[in-house]
């Protein structure tokens, strides 16, 4: 073997890890150590990547002409997962969420713990952010998520929230779920969200933990605990599910922990997939078994609509505010979907009042800034571009002066890096509304009219002023939605 052999080798390969290269030459008869020692005395453009190391210390190498490209990413994950590399795991665990996840919730698919002489979830998503296998990105009111170089996408935004919202649908119902049928305990909330610490068990992170005291759980008198991880998707390969293997083969080395049991949800399960959970003692639930076949199929309806409200509402207002109205009947649900609800309703009357395309969620890169700006519904016209900010809150929650500021601020940035993708939009005129299902504190109303100027025409509407907007447009759906989630039902809590 001489070294053009060896490189031409790698630069073949995409991505080759160094134990791949030594047994391509030792079967054509070299050997081992002569391999080795080639190895390592390559250089630029022969690169390594950093700071992901596989068993043995051996390492992924690679020519700089296939850094970052898509034969290299794919490359790169297939030996992690040939190797059973913890990173392998994470990153076909992001996949199966849809190729990002919320920083914050990184820990839960890191596949391992914060447990001594292991790595640690930071140090997992440090490497994979270094060695740009993840991507590190700020999104407005929201924070950093990590996605896939695959999933880089200017709707990103709306992929996340829709996931975030359903989320949080089925994490609440999975533990009504459980408490009613006594699982878990009563007195807390037990699943993840973006306010509150992890859910975690012992040294490792879950969607859903919680304690409880079925007897088969119990030991020495001792309580034991539910641990679960969900899925918004099919699970259709095994490799989607090893970062849970690797967390619960964590827990079986640790000492005095108490006894549980792991469920694994998801909207279905691949036989494979099925085989190799219920044979670690996993039980795994699909959305039918536990909420039955027609509350399967709304909460499926659900997501459909939340990956893309405007096609939604604009095809068949009807069908979205039923489906909103059903799964808001499902107790504690009301206020996961409040939000989504408001701005539905409001790309219904952008839809009614103006002409042209119409986008919610539309996530802008602002120069300036260095960082993405939301909006949360965009209407451009060949004259004019008409933006909306949505607040869909109960009445006793007023939008505030900070809230207000911190769109203004934002507004004029946001015109600037529509017209920079576009130079045709500088001559376009630019509204910019606030529509919020409450109020505005004295202090907010007045930032307003300080605010309003000939370049930038801004305007706002309260909830009475809104609800007339939509009787205007004979918007009757609309205002019964309005009515029952968002006035109505702030009225009855207050008198109950």
């Amino acid at each position: 073997m001489n070294k053009t052999e060896l490189e031409t080798f790698i630069k073949n390969q995409r991505a080759v890890s160094s134990k791949q290269i030594v047994k391509h030459f030792t079967d054509l008869g070299e050997r081992a150590d002569t391999v080795r020692k080639a190895i390592s005395r390559l250089h630029s453009p022969y690169m390594r990547l950093k700071y992901i190391r596989l068993a043995n210390n051996a390492q992924i190498l690679y020519h700089k002409d296939n850094w970052l490209t898509t034969d290299f990413y794919e490359t790169v994950v297939e030996i992690l997962k040939e190797e059973n590399s913890i990173y392998g795991a994470v990153l076909e665990a992001i996949k199966a969420r849809g190729g990002y996840v919320f920083e914050k919730y990184f820990p839960i698919l890191s596949g391992t713990g914060e447990q001594k002489n292991h790595i640690w979830p930071s140090q997992i998503k440090d490497n994979l952010v270094i060695s740009k296998l993840l991507i590190e990105d700020n999104i407005e009111n929201f924070g950093k998520i990590l996605y896939l170089p695959e999933r880089q996408t200017d709707n990103i935004a709306t992929l996340v929230r829709a996931d975030c919202v359903q989320e949080q649908v089925m994490l609440q119902i999975m533990e009504n779920w459980l408490k009613k049928l006594n699982f878990i305990t009563y007195n807390q909330i037990c699943h993840k969200n973006l306010d509150n610490d992890l859910p975690k068990f012992a040294t490792t992170y879950w969607d859903l933990t919680s304690p409880s005291y079925l007897l088969p759980l119990m030991k020495n008198n001792k309580q034991g605990s539910v641990i679960c991880d969900l899925f918004l998707k099919e699970i259709s390969d095994v490799s989607q599910v090893q970062y849970i293997l690797k967390k619960l083969e964590l827990l079986s080395v640790q000492k005095n922990i108490s006894r549980y049991l792991p469920i694994i949800i998801s909207p279905n399960f691949s036989q494979d997939v099925f085989k190799v959970l219920k044979g670690h003692g996993i039980i795994p639930a699909t959305f039918s078994n536990l909420f039955g076949k027609e509350t399967a199929d709304l909460f499926r309806e659900l997501y459909i609509s939340l990956q893309n409200l405007t096609a939604a509402i604009i095809k068949d207002p009807k069908k979205q505010y039923t489906i909103f109205e059903k799964i808001a009947r499902f107790e504690s649900i009301a206020n996961q979907i409040r939000g989504p609800l408001f701005e539905m309703i409001c790309v219904h009357l952008v839809h009614s009042m103006k002409n042209g395309l119409i986008e919610n969620g539309k996530n802008i890169f602002c120069n300036q800034l260095k960082k993405s700006l939301e909006i949360d519904i965009i209407n451009e016209s060949p004259r004019e571009i008409f933006i909306v900010e949505c607040k869909g809150y109960l009445p006793h929650n007023l939008v505030s002066y900070e809230e207000v500021r911190k769109w203004l601020d934002n507004i004029t940035h946001i015109r600037r890096s529509l017209i920079s993708a576009n130079e045709e939009r500088n001559n376009k005129k630019f509204i910019f509304n606030f529509w919020t299902s409450s109020d505005f504190d004295k202090d907010a109303i007045e930032l307003f009219s300080e605010r309003h100027s000939n370049l930038l025409e801004i305007h706002w509407k309260n909830g009475d002023e809104f609800m007339q907007k939509l009787k205007e447009y004979k918007l009757t759906g609309a205002q019964k939605m309005l009515n029952d989630y968002f006035i109505k039902n702030f009225l009855d809590k207050q008198l109950s």
